[in-house]
């Protein structure tokens, strides 16, 4: 049985304030960082544009060495902030480096951290959940494992499972819960691109054109091969080879891949049936589904039965194809081939709101989401030549930093920073919080270990002032 860290307040401040939480995928934290050293003054400069008050990062690529390191020394430690850190040190099945996730708060916000917050070692030590208290709050931000094509789908279902029971605990004692990062989930159809939507095999087979060829198209998949990576079928009528632009990603191309733009892309080579591309589009928004297991989609459809709720989507009702996340390698973001798959998920009693209003809520459509997606179209693809994503110039680069989007609760991001955007929301939280010395806490904040250790060198008994110590919050394990 997990055994849940809880942090134990006897009595909760009463000063509140609204913090502007901002949750992103950075895709790497040092190569981020000297990104934003060169294009916006730094770390401590982003944070002061956004008028953040807590940022919560995944997939740093951090371990507890290079946090004291000269690349990330001075992000780690900004003036009047705290960070903490849960980092892959190699000990469970994942190699050392990858993952991580971290917490940046303003003093004052914030008391203490869990790095282990799941109490199952093998999920903990992969550096994906750190939970951080805040009076009457606590934060869990998440890096879930990626089932996709990695045999990892057991994997993934424990770590939801255990996340959800560490949420439970704390809610069964009182504690409101946000959680947020990225979940690795897209929990509904709208939350894919219309191409990337599975359609069931039901509606294929009833489908007045669709239905006379399929079979053909099963025919073709078996004799599949590969070249150059590519897969290569045999067009059913001329017998003759055709290279798909769209790899179906099938283990030998036995079986056809249902996700619709696959399937345009079988007919048309194939079969040279005549769908229309509006008429795809339809069956898409009529019968599509997403490519996840159906635990996965139950799990996310739990929480909001048990009271959280999608942030972004309450607050944009009725937006369409408003993604946080595009394959960058296939220059997709310039497209809007995306899905959203970063959430700010907040318990029932959590007050929040948008940092903004949308400026034009009345706009809702697809062409004003691409627009958004690439500031106004400033930001460039990187060239079919190689070389990478371009520095976004610095019009385009402060787009983010703007009230212009349509849109809410989305920060756009530029694409040479990460294939992620980051996701926000404004909370009240307990403010004039003091931080813990309880050892999780020391355990989140590798960087202050040497500082730690050199004061208890210079630390006065309590007998020597006379005064006896302070009281502090303490940290128990409830199982």
């Amino acid at each position: 049985k997990a055994t849940v860290s809880v942090l134990y307040c006897a009595a909760m401040p009463s000063q509140k304030k609204m913090a502007h939480l901002i949750s992103w995928n950075v895709a790497g934290w040092e190569t981020a960082v000297k990104t934003l050293q060169a294009e916006c003054g730094g770390v401590e400069a982003w944070l002061k544009q956004h008028q953040a008050d807590i940022l919560c990062i995944q997939e740093t690529k951090t371990v507890r060495g290079t946090l004291e390191g000269p690349a990330l020394r001075t992000a780690t430690k900004i003036e009047g902030w705290e960070s903490f850190w849960a980092t892959n040190e190699g000990k469970a099945a994942q190699r050392k480096g990858l993952n991580g996730v971290a917490t940046y708060a303003k003093k004052g916000l914030v008391q203490g951290c869990d790095t282990k917050p799941l109490g199952v070692p093998d999920l903990d030590e992969e550096g994906r959940c750190i939970a951080t208290f805040h009076g009457d709050i606590v934060i869990y931000n998440v890096y879930v494992p990626n089932d996709m094509g990695q045999g990892r789908l057991a994997f993934k279902i424990r770590f939801l499972d255990a996340l959800k029971e560490a949420m439970t605990t704390q809610r069964a004692r009182g504690l409101q819960v946000i959680l947020c990062g990225d979940f690795n989930i897209s929990p509904n159809p709208e939350d894919l691109h219309w191409t990337r939507r599975v359609l069931p095999l039901s509606t294929i087979e009833s489908h007045t054109k669709l239905k006379h060829t399929w079979h053909l198209i099963h025919e073709s998949c078996k004799s599949a091969t590969l070249s150059d990576n590519r897969t290569v079928l045999r067009n059913v009528v001329t017998g003759r080879p055709v290279t798909l632009t769209n790899n179906p990603g099938t283990s030998g191309g036995a079986h056809p891949d249902y996700t619709v733009r696959n399937l345009m892309e079988y007919y048309s080579k194939l079969t040279e049936t005549d769908v229309s591309r509006d008429e795809w589009r339809r069956l898409s928004d009529a019968f599509g589904t997403q490519r996840h297991a159906p635990e996965l989609i139950a799990w996310f459809a739990s929480l909001v039965t048990d009271g959280f709720t999608d942030t972004f989507k309450a607050g944009n009702v009725g937006f369409k194809q408003r993604f946080t996340c595009w394959d960058q390698s296939k220059n997709k973001r310039y497209e809007n081939l995306g899905s959203r798959i970063d959430f700010i998920m907040v318990s029932r009693g959590v007050l929040w709101r948008h940092l903004y209003a949308p400026s034009h809520p009345e706009d809702e459509s697809e062409s004003q989401a691409l627009v958004d997606a690439t500031a106004k179209h400033l930001f460039k693809p990187a060239p079919p030549t190689g070389g990478g994503i371009p520095p976004a110039p610095s019009s385009a680069f402060a787009h983010q930093y703007e009230r212009l989007p349509t849109v809410t609760g989305i920060i756009y991001t530029p694409p040479h920073l990460s294939d992620h955007v980051a996701v926000s929301v404004c909370v009240e939280v307990d403010c004039g919080l003091n931080l813990n010395v309880d050892k999780k806490t020391r355990e989140g904040q590798p960087q202050n270990a040497q500082r730690s250790i050199l004061s208890m060198f210079g630390k006065r008994k309590a007998s020597d002032t006379g005064n006896k110590p302070s009281k502090i919050r303490e940290t128990i394990d409830l199982s």
